[in-house]
């Protein structure tokens, strides 16, 4: 486990467009961003990612996109929710 959680992490903010809708193409941008300057790991949906600005829907849609295009970087998966409905 400790070399799956070695190196710098980036806790990573999540992109939204004017309609405040997810930018997935810019958080791709981002994730090669990241990679391109050393780092090993992300940390997403966490309080720097707004969870609690996100449905259970974009959470999956995020996480989704992120574990398509880490390649092989490691991935921390904030999984808070601020309500019941969102087990």
């Amino acid at each position: 486990m400790r070399d799956l959680l070695g190196g710098a992490f980036a806790p990573i903010l999540t992109p939204f467009d004017r309609e405040l809708h997810l930018d997935l193409g810019a958080l791709r941008a981002h994730v090669a961003w990241l990679r391109a300057r050393g780092i090993e790991g992300l940390v997403a949906c966490g309080s720097n990612g707004e969870f609690a600005s996100l449905s259970t829907t974009e959470k999956r849609r995020l996480l989704e996109t992120l574990a398509e295009v880490r390649g092989e970087l490691a991935l921390v998966a904030g999984i808070a929710g601020t309500s019941f409905g969102e087990a």
